[in-house]
């Protein structure tokens, strides 16, 4: 077995969403440090990154809400154009609630945790610890070559 570092910016969107919950969490923590790049006030990191925090989260809840919405609408659907007979279609599906929409900002968040790492990376004071408590280092797992199994497929020439 062996252990090796999964790349920070290789994530699925509930790791995206707890990347920046820590973000959110510990920033904080590095202001009035030797880290003049965390700044504060509206449209500083600090803000920056605590409304991408709430935005990811809304829309990750929302998407998850909206397909579950939405498998209940169709089957709802389905029942009344095709049956069968006898199927009670007195409770009719409610929307999708998404709950308090946050407040908007541009798009490419990871984008922009990107850049502030890189610019973090910069600083002289800058650790694999600092890296590893913000979630920017990278994700150790481990490899049980034993248990991998190669996944082979053949695309013919056409």
């Amino acid at each position: 077995m062996s252990t090796t570092i999964k790349p920070w910016n290789e994530l699925t969107e509930a790791e995206k969403v707890a990347l920046l919950k820590n973000l959110d969490t510990k920033l904080p923590g590095y202001v009035g440090t030797s880290f003049p790049e965390i700044t504060t006030g509206i449209g500083g990191v600090t803000d920056t990154i605590h409304k991408g925090w709430a935005m990811a989260d809304w829309l990750v809840t929302g998407s998850q809400r909206a397909e579950s919405s939405a498998h209940t609408i169709n089957s709802y659907k389905g029942h009344h154009f095709e049956g069968p007979a006898g199927t009670s279609m007195v409770t009719l599906p409610v929307p999708a609630v998404y709950g308090t929409a946050p407040v908007a900002i541009a798009a490419d968040m990871m984008g922009y945790v990107a850049n502030l790492r890189g610019l973090l990376m910069k600083n002289t004071h800058w650790t694999d610890d600092i890296a590893k408590d913000l979630w920017l280092f990278g994700t150790e797992v481990t490899f049980d070559p034993t248990e991998y199994v190669a996944i082979y497929s053949v695309n013919p020439f056409t």
